[in-house]
């Protein structure tokens, strides 16, 4: 594992290579097919496993590993490109550590990954050409291979969505069905017969998933496509959730879901 090989105060100072604290971070295993720090090849010893870093000022960090050595891609989330199949991650920064402190250097390049499907592998790659040098790495990953941690899922979070319940609810900018990453059977089938399945619909201030239409109360936008979430459950009381949302991909309940075509 990625955690044995550094330590915890190591890994976050590569991750938090912007100076915010992390929203969300993943953990994406698979095949590691390349790792190339400057001229030196490592991909032999790569690990099989990356981390992904979503920060609140919107930098999104992925974390490559190899004999002790380490790299993360930095990037805005704002400038990501989706083509229908791939996301591409324009890139500004390497921060590598190959046996001292973590260090940033200052370059050109992207990170491409694809979409969890079912089933079916996906690449993360990452390239960023500096003065330098070039600096690359790679992984396929298996959909059902992401862990989902969500850094501040806690009461906190419960607490502030209830006290901002009283005010008026906040549409979210979406609509339409998202089926779920993994889902049992088809659930965007499942969405359009307007059945029980894994996914969610969104209308005007309500969302169904599971047996349910849930009303929002409020919403409350932390920027980058994050919401705290409101929700009024049938017996009037309150929860609350956090959900990331955008124009292909919703996050929610510690679940993926992809827009339905």
């Amino acid at each position: 594992m990625l955690r044995n090989v550094l330590s915890i105060g190591f890994v976050c100072a590569l991750l938090n290579a912007a100076p915010a604290s992390a929203v969300e971070m993943n953990e994406i295993s698979g095949s590691c097919t390349k790792f190339v720090m400057r001229h030196s090849n490592l991909t032999r010893t790569c690990k099989p496993l990356i981390l992904n870093n979503i920060h609140q000022n919107g930098r999104i960090a992925f974390l490559y590993a190899s004999q002790g050595k380490a790299m993360s891609f930095v990037g805005n989330r704002a400038n990501v490109r989706y083509d229908g199949v791939f996301y591409t991650l324009p890139l500004d920064q390497v921060v590598v550590s190959d046996g001292a402190w973590p260090r940033p250097i200052n370059g050109n390049g992207t990170c491409r990954y694809g979409t969890p499907k079912q089933g079916e592998a996906y690449p993360v790659a990452c390239e960023i050409n500096t003065s330098e040098g070039n600096f690359s790495a790679a992984l396929i990953a298996d959909a059902g291979n992401i862990r989902y941690n969500p850094v501040h899922r806690n009461s906190s979070l419960e607490s502030r969505a209830i006290a901002n319940a009283s005010a008026d609810a906040v549409r979210l900018p979406i609509s339409g069905s998202y089926g779920q990453v993994n889902g049992q059977g088809n659930p965007c089938n499942d969405a359009k017969l307007e059945r029980e399945g894994d996914y969610i619909t969104f209308g005007p201030n309500k969302f169904f998933h599971g047996e349910f239409w849930r009303p929002i109360a409020a919403a409350r936008s932390n920027g980058n496509g994050w919401f705290d979430v409101s929700i009024r459950k049938p017996n009037k009381t309150l929860s609350s959730a956090r959900m990331y949302v955008d124009p292909y991909m919703v996050r929610y309940d510690g679940a993926i879901f992809r827009r339905c075509t």
